[in-house]
């Protein structure tokens, strides 16, 4: 498939589809120059052609490929020719013109990716790949793409960071062709020379391809992951404090759930009732959110019980997190959790440790998948 270049439009419409070359094996491949063509009355046509000699095709009702009608070679290199609506199908066609010997253009059906590496470890290929939550991001995406009748397009490869779009050739993006089977070919992927840097957040890589059969399908896989840096928790403050002395800190509250000693009061929110008072929620903000417990001394913790809220038939579950325990000078991550399936209470078990404070932090977008930038609580129980 090609991308869209022109339009021109009177009775009828003719739409400029194909005028693209891309390298092969040995040599360049011209695979003609495709039109969209509409016309509600018969009409006569005067199109540009290609330099080299080829086919004049267009799908006719029945959806077939076949010779256009009534051509003549005009001066200059154009091609004239004539259709009336009821050879098309319902009023519109595609026009190819030019048609090498080796095209073909029957062919439907896109390319297809045999194989995916991140980092050099295999991926089983996918539409859509979502890599989880890292602490780092991938550095090189290699895809192996096979067409099985028609020549793969360099021209059309071409791959989006979060929408910024990134051609084959510019910096971080490369198709390199099979030197012997221009069906065949890879696409390799350098993060860092793509964003530069080290990207954090929630980051979404669409990678695209596509053969020279004039169709309307091509091969794109999207990765998404999730990257983030280690967590700066504000403890200058805390929220609400228990008659024992232990101390919560949230990072933010959503308007109406001001009540954070919910958490800790031991009583659990009854679905189906109210979530006010008997819950927390914190801001619904595109950043991470967390929740802290800070014990009046050290004490051995070995797991923790997260009870989550109950709204309109749903508990508000998490998706991604991570438990951590303070040593004293840095937060220790003793429980990393990815796609967690909803629950009312998700119980986690760890190595026993000794510490004065436990962190639930979410990253960002990493709550229930209907409202990820929500983080909504109403129990955390300690293990001992």
């Amino acid at each position: 498939m090609y991308p869209l270049s022109k339009v021109i439009s009177r009775t009828m419409l003719v739409a400029l589809l194909a005028g693209t070359t891309a390298p092969a094996a040995e040599a360049e491949l011209e695979g003609g120059v495709r039109y969209l063509v509409r016309t509600t009355s018969k009409v006569t046509i005067s199109l540009p052609a290609p330099g080299e000699e080829g086919q004049h095709l267009y799908r006719n009702a029945e959806g077939k490929w076949v010779p256009l009608p009534e051509v003549q070679e005009g001066p200059l290199e154009t091609v004239t020719f004539t259709l009336s609506p009821e050879q098309l199908l319902a009023g519109s066609t595609v026009v190819l013109i030019g048609k090498p010997d080796w095209l073909v253009a029957e062919d439907s059906t896109p390319p297809k990716v045999e194989r995916i590496t991140v980092d050099g470890k295999n991926v089983a290929p996918a539409a859509e790949i979502d890599l989880g939550w890292l602490d780092a991001p991938p550095k090189t995406f290699d895809l192996l793409v096979r067409d099985t009748q028609n020549p793969l397009n360099a021209a059309s490869v071409w791959a989006t960071i979060n929408g910024t779009l990134v051609r084959a050739g510019s910096p971080g993006l490369r198709f390199l062709p099979h030197p012997e089977d221009n069906k065949r070919g890879r696409i390799v992927c350098s993060l860092p020379k793509l964003k530069g840097g080290q990207p954090e957040g929630v980051i979404r890589i669409v990678v695209r391809c596509d053969d020279f059969a004039p169709d309307f399908a091509d091969c794109t896989t999207t990765f998404t992951f999730t990257v983030t840096r280690p967590p700066q928790i504000d403890l200058s403050k805390p929220t609400a404090t228990t008659p024992e002395g232990l101390k919560v800190f949230v990072d933010s509250i959503f308007p109406g759930y001001e009540n954070v000693e919910c958490i800790v009061d031991g009583e659990l929110q009854t679905p189906g009732k109210t979530t006010f008072g008997s819950t927390w929620a914190s801001a619904e903000t595109d950043t991470a959110h967390w929740l802290c417990l800070v014990f009046p001394k050290p004490r051995e913790v070995s797991g923790l019980e997260i009870s989550w809220a109950n709204y309109q038939g749903t508990f508000w579950t998490s998706s991604r997190y991570a438990i951590m325990t303070w040593d004293g000078q840095r937060w220790v991550s003793v429980l990393k959790v990815q796609n967690h399936p909803e629950a009312r209470t998700s119980v986690h078990l760890f190595l026993p440790t000794t510490t004065d404070r436990v962190l639930v932090w979410v990253p960002p977008k990493g709550n229930h998948p209907r409202r990820p930038d929500l983080m909504w609580v109403t129990e955390v129980r300690l293990r001992p």
